[in-house]
């Protein structure tokens, strides 16, 4: 159980924390904080100032206003307790501030806690990934009446993150109230709308002389951030001083997404092959004017002027891949051709790979300790694959489904 303290919990973000966090069996609300402390009755106890809250907890959660970060910070840093920064409109310097607490204590900050739009977050960069610097980029929220800062600090991080992928970067126009002006290729627009009990609405339209392409996201209630807010506090919960954000969480929690093998794979392996480029060329060329296809290559470094050079295959190849090496194996009576079938490939996939580490310590680590060998092993940011042997198919998978909730 994760217990928590909850700062401005008579708020309206506080009050959904608190509502939600007491329904659910993986939390348990260990204070609250508020000026206020006297507005509603929790079965908790809540204090006006955060000093006087002695409870232990493992995480805070903030959902007041940016200057409460030099009391909220400090706090958890005495408490030794990660914090959830929930807040928005922080200026350069407090941004600063927040970091500078990383270095002792967890801290997860968001310019928004739903996991819905962290996804429009990536759909957006997608699009201008495909799109190009071709359409007008123009982005649109809409919120509350009672909400202090404008733009949201939501479409900002919308703002950022579709500049992140543009090789020229555009320039934030917010609004374009008194502009006489035609609108520059350059510009990217923020407009702020507030009116009634508008939860959250963000919109993000990519505009040609053609065709308008629109993405949106509606909130349509804040439980959606508090549930967001108390995610972030389970998942910082022991884990090291950094700063996090919900890309950090969103890959965290699902680092590992696919598994799959590929049966009938062959190794090839040209032992004490001379340390040369143009072998190399010859030989995986000569592999593909006989349509055989190469899948995981691995070359050792250089010893004495020789290499060791390894790749996998369909077993359907062998034969015929033996009949293309043996002329290289004759011109280079150094080399040992070895040749090792039945073995299947299998992979691991996941997107939150490229940011969480340990992944294959992990996954090594499981197959070491039923005495799985591994043959043949390739990595990519994102995967990792590795050949084994056919008999162990079935045991290294279901160890590796179980240990990441594949199965």
């Amino acid at each position: 159980m994760t217990r928590i303290i909850i700062n401005g919990v008579n708020g309206r973000m506080g009050q959904a924390v608190a509502e939600f966090a007491l329904r659910s069996k993986r939390f348990q609300v260990a204070a609250g904080v508020d000026l206020n402390k006297d507005l509603l009755d929790w079965p908790f106890p809540v204090y006006t100032k955060l000093e006087e809250a002695s409870e232990p907890a493992d995480a805070i959660i903030d959902f007041t206003r940016p200057g409460s970060i030099t009391e909220v910070l400090p706090y958890a840093k005495a408490k030794k307790m990660g914090a959830v920064i929930a807040t928005t409109g922080f200026t350069p310097e407090q941004l600063e501030y927040i970091r500078s607490f990383t270095s002792d204590i967890p801290v997860f900050r968001s310019a928004n806690m739903s996991l819905g739009i962290n996804l429009l977050q990536n759909l957006a960069q997608q699009a201008v990934q495909f799109l190009g610097d071709t359409f007008d980029i123009e982005i649109v929220e809409r919120h509350h009446n009672q909400k202090l800062d404008s733009p949201s600090g939501t479409a900002l991080a919308l703002a950022d993150s579709i500049n992140d992928v543009l090789s020229h970067k555009k320039e934030y126009v917010y609004g374009r109230h008194s502009q006489t002006e035609k609108r520059q290729k350059s510009e990217l627009g923020i407009h702020a709308v507030r009116g009634g009990s508008i939860v959250g609405d963000h919109e993000i339209s990519f505009i040609s002389d053609t065709e308008i392409i629109a993405l949106s996201h509606n909130a349509l209630s804040r439980r959606v951030f508090a549930e967001g807010a108390l995610r972030a506090a389970l998942y910082i919960k022991g884990r090291p001083p950094k700063l996090y954000d919900m890309q950090d969480m969103i890959s965290g929690e699902r680092t590992v997404t696919h598994l799959y093998t590929d049966q009938h794979q062959a190794i090839v392996t040209l032992n004490k092959l001379p340390h040369d480029p143009k072998i190399l060329a010859d030989i995986f060329g000569a592999l593909a004017e006989q349509g055989i296809s190469i899948d995981m290559i691995s070359q050792t470094a250089p010893v004495a002027g020789t290499i060791s050079l390894s790749f996998s295959m369909s077993d359907q190849d062998l034969a015929q891949a033996f009949e293309v090496l043996r002329p290289f194996n004759a011109r280079n009576p150094g080399m040992r051709l070895d040749i090792m079938g039945s073995a299947v490939k299998l992979t691991v996939e996941g997107m939150g790979m490229e940011r969480q580490s340990g992944v294959a310590a992990n996954m090594f680590a499981l197959l070491a300790q039923h005495n799985i060998q591994t043959k043949l092993v390739t990595t990519a940011e994102t995967k990792i694959s590795v050949i084994i042997d056919e008999t162990d198919e079935y045991e290294a998978t279901d160890l590796i489904a179980k240990a990441y909730s594949l199965a």
